[in-house]
This record gives structure tokens, sequence and C-alpha cells, in this order.
């Protein structure tokens, strides 16, 4: 699974159905969760851009605060959807579900990769190549390139809905197949797990 199909093998990522069945719509607000940096810090840097509002995500608050135009929010799968499916824009690290729902959902969209974490960096080249903002890190400078980023960037829209039939289909002609054509004892242990009589 990928954000772009690079080879006839690569399908698109898996939406949650809450996300592939929504009508997105734009209230206004920023959506983001960068678990590696500290909420409140991030809601100072924030503050330089007082047209905005933004709903920052964080295990770092059990109740809900408000600082300036931040919103600090207990991470809650529902309360987080439901932002997503309302903002302007989605900043976050360089993972893979987020991005991919911030792209299904046609969202602006900011990448943070994790420090160290070499997927991400992967998952970044990959964005980048769609045309999405990544940037290194949310330290010094990181309000202006925010408020730049809200004012030029270009939503992207991907539909990433169909991805499970797909993959079942895909299963399937992959099960079909290893019935028809011997079996080696290499590929053995992996049929009978995935495949068990």
């Amino acid at each position: 699974l990928h954000f772009d199909k690079y080879d006839r093998f690569i399908l698109p990522p898996v939406i949650k159905e809450e996300i592939g069945d929504a009508v997105p719509v734009d209230k206004g607000h920023v959506t983001v969760y960068l678990p590696a940096y500290d909420a409140h810090k991030l809601a100072r840097i924030f503050k330089s851009i007082p047209s905005r509002r933004f709903h920052i995500f964080t295990k770092q608050v059990t109740v809900v605060e408000e600082i300036g135009n931040s919103r600090l929010l207990p991470v809650d799968k529902s309360t987080f959807n439901k932002s997503l499916i309302d903002c302007n824009g989605v900043i976050t690290g360089a993972g893979f579900e987020t991005p991919a729902e911030a792209l299904h959902l046609g969202k602006k969209l900011l990448c943070i990769p994790i420090r160290g974490q070499y997927e991400q960096f992967c998952n970044a080249a990959a964005l980048m190549k769609l045309g999405i903002t990544c940037h290194s890190r949310a330290g010094e400078g990181f309000g202006d390139l925010v408020d730049t980023w809200l004012a030029k960037a270009n939503p992207i829209r991907i539909n990433y809905k169909g991805t499970i039939s797909a993959l079942i289909e895909r299963l399937m002609e992959a099960r079909e197949s290893m019935e028809q054509e011997p079996h080696t004892e290499l590929l053995s242990p992996l049929t009978s797990l995935l495949f068990p009589s």
C-alpha cells in the first residue's frame, strides 16, 4: 500500500469507513497532530497566526485547554475524525494513515517526518512528489512557514475509496493462482498461513 501507484502490485491506502463516506467541509480551522512535539509550544507558535484557529490533538492533556487561537484536545478518534473532516488544513507527521485521510478528504497537508523514522522520510519523499509541503521540523520560523502554507497551498484530493475490495480481489486471484500451480517448499508455509484449508 502507498499514496500513489508506483507499480502494478502497489495498492492505494485503506481508508476508514467514516472518512471514506464523509462529506468534507471547511470550517476554517487547522487540525494538528504532531505527537513528537510539545503541544503548548506549538500553541505559542500558532499565536503568530491570529487569523486562524488550531485544533492540536495531544496526549499531553486530558481535558480541552484553550491557549490563544489554539484548542488543545485529548487524543480521541471520534473527535479527531470530526476535526479532520471539517478542517481547512492538516499539520501532521509523515506517517501513513493521517496523511492518506487528509488527501482523500482534499485537505491542505503539511507533514513533518519524525526524526530517526526512516519510513516517515520515505513517506515525506512520496508526498512531496504529489505536491505536498513537507518540512524537517517545527522550530524557529515554523509560524511563518505555516502562515505561508495556509495562504498558498492548494489542496490535493485523491479518492482512496475501494482499496479493500481491490485488496480482496487481489488476494482471491493469488489464492486461485496458487491452487492451480504446484506449491514450492518456500511458499508452502506462507500459503497455509494466508489460506488455511
